[in-house]
Order: C-alpha cells, then sequence, then structure tokens
C-alpha cells in the first residue's frame, strides 16, 4: 500500500467510527418478569386452575374471573450512558384468558355451576432482547 493513500483510509476509518459513536442509541435490555393479571371475579359454585409457563394458578373457591391476563416473561429497552443497544431476537405472546361460569341444569333446578375456560386470546407481541455494543457493529459493517 503506497504511503499516500495511508493518511486518506486512516481518515475514512476514524470518521466511520466517530459516526457509529454518534448514531449508537445508547440502551440496554432490561428483564420484565412475567406477571398474572386477575380480571373481575363472578360468583360460581366451583373455582378455576390455570397452568402457565410451569407455574400452576388457582382461585379462591367460589369465584371464577372474567378474564386472566398473563404476561410472559419479556424485555424492555431502557437508556444507558454506555455504548450498547437493545436488539430484538424474539417476541413473545400476552395472552388473555376467558373464562365462563356455566350452570349444570336438571329440569328447572340449577345443580350447580362450574368455571370453564372460554377462549386464549393473543393480545400483543412483546420482544426478547440482548444488549450488543455499538462499537462490535461498527466493525462489523466495515
Amino acid at each position: 500500500m503506497s504511503v499516500r493513500l495511508m493518511p486518506l483510509l486512516s481518515a475514512v476509518l476514524a470518521a466511520g467510527m466517530a459516526h457509529a459513536q454518534n448514531a449508537c442509541p445508547k440502551t440496554k435490555a432490561v428483564e420484565v418478569p412475567a406477571r398474572t393479571t386477575l380480571g373481575v371475579a363472578r360468583a360460581c359454585d366451583s373455582g378455576f386452575r390455570l397452568d402457565v409457563e410451569g407455574v400452576s394458578l388457582q382461585g379462591a373457591r367460589k369465584e371464577c374471573p372474567l378474564c386472566v391476563v398473563v404476561t410472559p416473561t419479556h424485555h424492555e429497552a431502557v437508556a444507558t450512558k454506555e455504548a450498547t443497544f437493545a436488539d430484538n431476537y424474539a417476541v413473545v405472546s400476552e395472552q388473555i384468558v376467558y373464562f365462563d361460569c356455566t350452570p349444570h341444569w336438571f329440569l328447572l333446578f340449577n345443580l350447580n355451576s362450574t368455571c370453564d375456560l372460554r377462549s386464549i386470546v393473543n393480545a400483543s407481541a412483546l420482544p426478547l432482547m440482548t444488549t450488543k455494543g455499538c462499537i462490535d457493529t461498527a466493525f462489523s459493517a466495515l
């Protein structure tokens, strides 16, 4: 390589690195733990049972929730002072589980009622992220 091209190549490389540093969003991925939110419950002769992500959820006797919102473990991008960014690699679904209190009749007599699963609806997509360094990606583009 000629001596005349070295300063030019160094200037281009330095400008590319400076641009990569300025373009860095300075975020990181933070884990948000899984949670389950119970909706309004109505009187029912039996309680409910729901198995989610290896965790069994059992409601109080004589109550049936109209819905249960199941939010799996996911990540959020939060600001940081480091030269990193939160990179999405997958998504998981938040689900709404609907229940019905179903009466059981014998002729004109209501014998009992059970809390039955009616449907499961995917409500929203939540990101799974990892934190990557901005400098690593600047060199991979070259």
